[in-house]
């Protein structure tokens, strides 16, 4: 893996997933951002099966099409490849962020977003996750 944040957005709207990278991009250059569009293509790609392969954030939509995100979160977190890395969720519905947090998510956004609020949370998981 070269020095670049790999980033892991899972989410089936792409528009959604195009909004994330764009704003993500802007105020982060460099990083390497993977797309998904659930948490099975995700852990059958080839990018969860190499065991070198070190994730530094994961943007995890709550609700996919026959998934829930929150037995997703905590599915990865459990797994040897994910420990430590911060995972956001969002999602539409009026989820409370802290039920998200309770699971063991670092962030939550609610969608739609600003690019803005997308800054936010972007800078306080590279403040306080992924500081060099």
């Amino acid at each position: 893996m070269n020095g670049a944040k790999q980033v892991v957005i899972i989410d089936d709207d792409d528009d959604d997933c195009s909004f994330l990278q764009l704003g993500l991009e802007q105020w982060r250059p460099g990083i390497s951002i993977n797309r998904f569009v659930s948490g099975d293509e995700f852990i059958n790609s080839q990018l969860w099966q190499e065991p070198h392969n070190k994730f530094n954030v994961i943007l995890l939509e709550l609700i996919l099409p026959g998934e829930d995100g929150l037995a997703w979160l905590r599915q990865f977190l459990a797994h040897e490849c994910c420990q430590g890395t911060p995972i956001v969720m969002y999602s539409c519905l009026g989820v409370d962020p802290e039920l998200c947090k309770q699971a063991g998510a670092a962030e939550y956004l609610h969608k739609p977003c600003s690019m803005l609020e997308l800054k936010q949370v972007a800078d306080r998981i590279w403040t306080n996750w992924l500081a060099d």
